[in-house]
């Protein structure tokens, strides 16, 4: 629709444009202008999903540093035996709880520093 009356309108101001405006040189202009848009464009939206992906790979590297280092504390809790097991239970409760805060069914119940998550711990 927009591009229908874009269209039109571009018709419309072709047709009360003098005649000086509408010459070879006139339309290489333009052509050059837009060239330059829409190189700038490509360039401002390749820099916008670079820093996305850069950022989405910090917080993966974060995530697997810590799902990495509950494992290793679990293992090394598993080596004192029976006695550990409440604070291993704690730290199961802890990881659950990290993963419903980070991975929530809706995207409103994101809580990266839930504080109730860290008094478990």
């Amino acid at each position: 629709m927009v591009l229908v009356g874009s269209a039109f309108a571009a018709w419309w101001a072709r047709q009360r444009l003098p005649a000086h405006h509408l010459t070879d040189e006139t339309k290489s202009l333009v052509s050059v202008s837009m060239a330059v848009v829409g190189t700038i464009t490509a360039l401002v939206l390749g820099l916008l999903i670079s820093n996305a992906n850069s950022s989405f790979i910090a917080r993966n590297g974060e995530v697997t540093t810590l799902s990495a280092d509950i494992l290793r504390l679990d293992q090394m809790l598993r080596l004192y035996g029976p006695e550990a097991n409440p604070a291993r239970g704690k730290l199961l409760q802890f990881a659950e709880r990290k993963t419903n805060d980070l991975f929530p069914k809706g995207l409103e119940d994101v809580h990266v520093s839930n504080e109730s998550t860290y008094e478990v711990l």
